[in-house]
């Protein structure tokens, strides 16, 4: 008879087999280093090995060893998962989990590798930390923490560590373009707060933009106009390092919408969608109402309006009783328009988002999360619409890598 207690007992098993047999041969693996820390401490009249009180994301207490000496001095934890204290993958021993209604109660130990911090080290907002606890607990599995483990070592080589030596400033200039280095929950104030009396203009900046500001002095001048910019994508997180600044998340339109209806729902405000093609912005109007049951869409429109119908689409867009209002014409009209016509709308705040609601709408399929973890989404944009993408892609990302490493830093 099947019992789901016994599957799960099962799988718990195999995890702590899998883990113990990865961390066997880590240390296998790092023994020689392992024997000098031990040496270096024992030379020091000191015992080899310490133990270290910390505490995990959801404040459980640990005692995980350290080397007193030597390199890779964390590496002494891969006895704490050989004794079972901890696991491969878990719960996060780096961050606090803060800004989620989450019980201490689960069933996953505390680890090594988390699913969070792995996110977090290439800016994904994708989850919360909560979210990202639930998630793992959902799937927990060999395979999943196997693809884990994989993830978080790609991450570490193209990512990880940026945040050492570094600054984290509020904003920051990317080849002219002054970016505001926010977090999620710090953006999410800034779009939802409209105690000011003057509405705010959100624009996103991606390695495209970049490279459209360097030949378009107008753009840029928009670009630096708008109230908030926001930084998005790999690219730009890779820029921001090399100018010596971390980025703090990385803030695209597509993955902070999910956020930015969630927050709309529980502060009872309402989203004007205007741009795309015909039947875009409806569909994924109605999508989104599906998604989050309650959300208010005040209205819809397309982005295939002429000059003298621009005035009809900003008085409907202001008769909606609409808070916020995302637009999505690209780059560069689409903050051009923004910038003309933001303080003729009645929303507090109107966001540029370039091809949000082809996502949202269906029209075109959003990456795989796994590619989308590993900052990898233009990948399959490319692959998507490769001739459509060539320029933007092929070219234009050699293109920022040359002026990067070529520019004078802080530039």
């Amino acid at each position: 008879m099947y019992s789901p207690y016994h599957s799960h007992t099962k799988i718990v098993s195999s995890i702590v087999l899998f883990d113990t047999f990865v961390a066997i041969l880590l240390v296998l693996v790092l023994s020689p280093l392992m024997l000098i820390n031990a040496l270096l401490a024992i030379v020091a009249g000191k015992s080899a090995l310490r133990s270290m009180q910390r505490s995990d994301a959801l404040g459980r207490p640990q005692s995980l060893l350290q080397w007193r000496k030597g390199v890779l001095k964390k590496s002494a934890l891969l006895f704490n998962v050989m004794k079972g204290n901890i696991s491969m993958c878990g719960v996060s021993l780096h961050s606090v989990c803060t800004n989620d209604a989450l019980s201490t109660l689960t069933p996953l130990k505390p680890g090594i590798i988390s699913l969070f911090d792995t996110h977090k080290s290439v800016g994904n907002i994708e989850m919360t930390h909560g979210e990202s606890i639930r998630h793992h607990e959902k799937h927990n599995s060999i395979q999943f923490n196997a693809l884990l483990i994989v993830k978080y070592i790609i991450c570490s080589i193209l990512y990880r560590n940026s945040s050492k030596g570094l600054s984290s400033p509020l904003k920051f200039s990317l080849f002219g373009i002054n970016i505001n280095n926010l977090t999620l929950n710090e953006a999410l104030e800034v779009i939802f707060n409209h105690t000011s009396i003057r509405a705010k203009s959100v624009f996103f900046v991606n390695v495209n933009s970049v490279n459209l500001a360097h030949d378009n002095k107008d753009f840029l001048e928009t670009l630096n106009c708008g109230d908030y910019v926001f930084a998005d994508g790999s690219g730009v997180r890779l820029g921001a390092k090399h100018n010596g600044i971390n980025l703090r998340d990385n803030l695209n339109g597509t993955d902070l919408l999910p956020h930015i209806c969630t927050q709309a729902n529980a502060r009872k405000q309402s989203l004007y969608l205007l741009g795309s093609a015909p039947g875009v912005a409806s569909t994924a109007a109605k999508n989104l109402q599906i998604q989050f049951p309650g959300l208010v869409i005040a209205g819809t429109q397309h982005g295939f309006f002429n000059q003298e119908q621009e005035a009809d689409v900003i008085a409907d867009i202001n008769q909606s009783g609409a808070d916020i209002c995302l637009v999505a014409m690209g780059s560069p009209i689409q903050e051009s328009w923004v910038s003309r016509n933001k303080d003729k709308l009645n929303t507090h705040t109107t966001m540029a988002v370039g091809g949000l609601f082809d996502f949202y709408s269906g029209r075109i399929s959003r990456c795989p999360m796994w590619m989308r973890e590993l900052g990898m989404e233009w990948m399959y944009r490319l692959m998507q619409e490769p001739k459509a993408k060539f320029n933007r892609y092929v070219v234009g990302n050699p293109l920022f890598l040359l002026r990067l490493f070529t520019q004078v830093k802080n530039s």
